[in-house]
């Protein structure tokens, strides 16, 4: 007896034969790609943009409490 994970493959295989284009897709979708991952410089601009904010709600807390 196979598994679910098995019937599922199988299930798959009847509705879309591998090497058909809606497969590579749906294969693609299920996996854990490597390169769904966010690009280094984008990462980096973030935490450049996080850090400048924080930044900012300090000083801004340091001149409201100034006054």
């Amino acid at each position: 007896m196979g598994t679910s994970r098995d019937k599922d493959e199988e299930e798959l295989d009847k509705l879309y034969p591998k090497g058909t284009r809606e497969r590579e897709i749906l294969d693609y979708s299920r996996s854990s790609n490597p390169d769904e991952t966010v690009p280094p410089m984008l990462l980096a601009a973030f935490r450049v943009l996080m850090g400048v904010t924080a930044v900012m709600a300090i000083v801004s807390i340091i001149a409201f409490a100034s006054h």
